[in-house]
């Protein structure tokens, strides 16, 4: 063979061989891009995700304490404003019934929405309200005829119930806070 044939060899070769290291390094620069965009666009998902969650927590919760709003200014009412005697008539805890059904519901959505720490919390609202409607008729219970308020009947124990529910709220906010990530 010829001089010249082998640097023609030897050029195609080390052109061939070139071409070749290029094609390998420009796939492997491509995977790793590939990769890395993979993970960029996974860990977008997750953020929004967790966003969507986040809110939809935060909905249920605000609904819950809006609500539970309502219940104290229903049972407020029937403590201080509504004297015991008209608070045997059946349509006077009608609005109260329906407080507390609508905090039931929405104490629901709490649940679902979770975690387990806030489950908890909600479910000890409910509890003291019931307990709490319980308290009010037996306070009028034992003044049928009276003419003053529950609260003027057995002010202590309206304004322990007060206290308590402003205390099992408190401990729901705290909660949920912390589930939120420290802002409601």
């Amino acid at each position: 063979m010829s001089d010249t044939t082998w640097v023609a060899l030897i050029t195609a070769t080390s052109t061939l061989l070139a071409s070749a290291i290029t094609g390998l390094v420009a796939y492997l620069a491509g995977r790793r891009q590939a990769v890395s965009q993979e993970a960029i666009a996974h860990t977008q998902m997750a953020e929004t995700r967790n966003a969507r969650y986040r809110d939809l927590r935060r909905e249920a919760y605000v609904g819950a304490l809006n609500q539970h709003s309502v219940v104290e200014r229903a049972m407020r009412n029937a403590w201080e404003a509504t004297p015991c005697i008209a608070l045997t008539e059946p349509d006077q805890y009608r609005e109260l019934d329906d407080a507390l059904n609508l905090l039931q519901e929405k104490l629901h959505l709490v649940e679902l929405e979770g975690p387990l720490g806030i489950n908890v919390h909600a479910a000890r609202i409910m509890a003291f309200e019931r307990r709490s409607i319980s308290n009010l008729t037996k306070v009028v219970k034992d003044n049928l005829n009276s003419e003053r308020t529950p609260d003027s009947v057995e002010p202590q124990k309206a304004r322990d119930e007060e206290f308590k529910r402003i205390e099992v709220r408190d401990e729901f906010i705290r909660e949920a806070r912390d589930v939120l990530g420290g802002s409601l």
